[in-house]
């Protein structure tokens, strides 16, 4: 009789790699996919709507090693992983491994991930690895363990996770290896999120199937799942032209709440986050309308459960450029216009 170990070696394996319009990163995870101790039995590219020429490279590079699957549109990650786990499940594989474009896997990283163990009974339906930064060479856990008592997660001490295997309730793509079975059972990623907390709500809903374990044994290079990522998003205020990710971090933050802590919570969380970004965009920002309306449209979407890509990313560049055409339209009649050359002006 074949040991536990033997039967999960002899499992299907499926890499998933959603990308849009980022060719070279992509090529480099690729390269890193094909390089697996234990060799991935088949590998699938979710190609976003790519306009930079990524299915001529990875044609013409990977050939029939690849599996490419071009989307009309932009989908986001959640649309390239739903896209890709619900072709490894009609494929028959065992195991679909998520993996970002922009991220790197150490060699062993898959098979370290097949062979860890769980102490716990409960079965296991997803495992992920920690993350280390490729320039400073620091590595930093890849999940996140919920407190229902205080309605926020728990930051995990190193000492807990290094060199362990531990449960986790949510954890991010990047690495994210899933029971094919599991992943449908749970219904696929939710596509209407787009971006942001859609990896979270996901693996939350794994949680409900069996455990998901952190394991540090090994790690995916990943530079934006470090702490400068962090610090950008905590500790920076967005430009205006990057104020169409606030949309996504609001709506879905509101939604990932509401599915772990509840409805009433996650309300009162909305109501108050809310307020204080409204009077942060009045104290310290430019673009005043334009951020008003996007937190408003985000706070009344997520109330609404309206899901989709419902904020474009060049939406600031188009009114930006409409309201420069107007003024020199309004110009050129001998009229004039005030209008903002930078972030800071306006």
């Amino acid at each position: 009789m074949a040991t536990r170990a033997e039967v999960v070696s002899m499992s299907s394996v499926c890499a998933v790699v959603p990308t849009h319009s980022r060719k070279e990163l992509l090529t480099q995870s690729l390269r890193a996919l094909l390089r697996q101790t234990r060799p991935l039995d088949e590998i699938v590219v979710v190609d976003n709507g790519s306009t930079d020429g990524t299915e001529a490279k990875v044609r013409e590079e990977f050939g029939s090693r690849i599996t490419y699957v071009r989307l009309p549109g932009n989908t986001g990650s959640a649309g390239g992983f739903r896209e890709g786990m619900r072709l490894a499940f009609e494929r028959g594989h065992d195991w679909v491994w998520c993996m970002d474009d922009d991220a790197v896997p150490q060699d062993d990283a898959l098979q370290k991930l097949i062979e860890a163990e769980s102490s716990s009974l409960e079965p296991v339906v997803a495992k992920v690895c920690s993350r280390r930064d490729p320039v400073t060479g620091m590595r930093y856990r890849a999940g996140e363990v919920l407190d229902f008592k205080r309605h926020k997660n728990v930051p995990i001490p190193e000492a807990d996770w290094a060199g362990k295997n531990i449960a986790v309730d949510c954890a991010p793509w990047a690495g994210l290896l899933v029971r094919t079975e599991a992943a449908h059972r749970a219904g696929y990623p939710n596509g209407g999120l787009f971006a942001w907390f859609d990896d979270s709500l996901f693996t939350w809903e794994l949680r409900k199937l069996g455990q998901v374990i952190h394991v540090d044994t090994t790690a995916i290079l990943h530079p934006y799942e470090t702490a400068q990522r962090e610090e950008r998003f905590q500790h920076r205020r967005l430009k205006a032209e990057e104020f169409w990710k606030q949309y996504y971090l609001f709506r879905n933050g509101y939604l990932l709440r509401q599915a772990c802590f509840g409805r009433w919570y996650a309300l009162r969380k909305l109501v108050y986050d809310y307020a204080r970004c409204l009077a942060s965009i009045m104290v310290l920002d430019g673009a005043k309308i334009y951020r008003i309306q996007l937190t408003t449209k985000a706070f009344v979407d997520g109330l609404l459960g309206r899901l989709g890509r419902r904020v474009q990313p060049e939406d600031f560049a188009i009114k930006s450029g409409r309201a420069r055409g107007a003024a020199a339209a309004a110009d050129s009649k001998g009229g004039s216009a005030l209008l903002p050359t930078s972030d800071a002006d306006k």
